[in-house]
């Protein structure tokens, strides 16, 4: 879970990067240092699984410089753990969890709040964490602005601004899972049209999380679906770039 629904999930802005820069290498060698050292210690176990995966990470077959076979490797060493490193980010995935749940809080002074809603602003209760922990609470409870205080709030009045942005969120959910239907690999770059109108400050935005080098209206591509965004009936038409 922490490997696939957590860095996997968080990283894939890094993965589809077009530019080839260090933090996306970076992200694509931590996920083969896990994943190769992964099938290490499947091996007495699955040993079959483990070179599967092993062969597949590595290219040993293909590769000569590479040690053939992960029943071959000498059985990892432990190397050291930061604590404390650990220990602030459990604290941050446990504020997430809090405000995620604040979020489906329904009453009669407040309603359930999907989470591609941005919201402005979360109070968590306790000491601050550093920044870069608070902006990874930002991203997941998806709002403008977190902060330490007495108490955990969660702020779910919603301007015309965030409503906008909450809509393009939608859209940009919808062409995600039309570009799977597609049958498009997640890192090819379409070409898309949307029946609906959309604000210059959001179009790069949406291009960007989609990656379309074209958006347009009333284009037809080789992929066209319609789907309801608040209550409205969009056609949405792609094809690989």
């Amino acid at each position: 879970d922490d490997l696939s629904n957590w860095f996997v999930r968080r990283s894939r802005r890094r993965f589809w990067k077009s530019e080839d820069d260090t933090d996306k290498n970076a992200a694509y060698s931590t996920l083969y240092f896990v994943l190769v050292y992964l099938a290490k210690i499947l091996a007495p176990f699955t040993p079959f699984l483990a070179e599967e995966l092993y062969q597949k990470m590595t290219g040993a077959e293909f590769d000569s410089s590479v040690t053939e076979s992960v029943h071959l490797l000498d059985w990892p060493e432990s190397g050291e753990i930061n604590q404390g490193v650990l220990e602030k980010m459990a604290r941050t995935r446990e504020i997430i969890t809090e405000g995620l749940a604040l979020r489906m809080n329904k009453s009669e002074n407040e309603e359930q709040i999907k989470v591609r809603q941005p919201l402005t602003e979360y109070i968590y209760e306790g000491e601050p964490l550093d920044e870069y922990y608070e902006q990874i609470i930002a991203d997941e409870v998806n709002v403008k602005m977190v902060r330490a205080g007495e108490k955990t709030y969660l702020d779910k009045h919603l301007t015309e601004e965030l409503l906008e942005e909450g809509f393009i969120r939608e859209l940009i959910r919808f062409v995600q899972a039309a570009r799977k239907k597609a049958g498009l690999e997640v890192d090819d770059r379409i070409k898309l049209s949307i029946d609906t109108e959309i604000s210059e400050d959001w179009q790069d935005v949406l291009k960007s999380e989609v990656l379309a080098v074209e958006l347009g209206r009333d284009n037809n591509y080789q992929y066209d679906e319609v789907v309801k965004v608040n209550g409205k009936n969009i056609t949405i038409s792609l094809e690989k770039a």
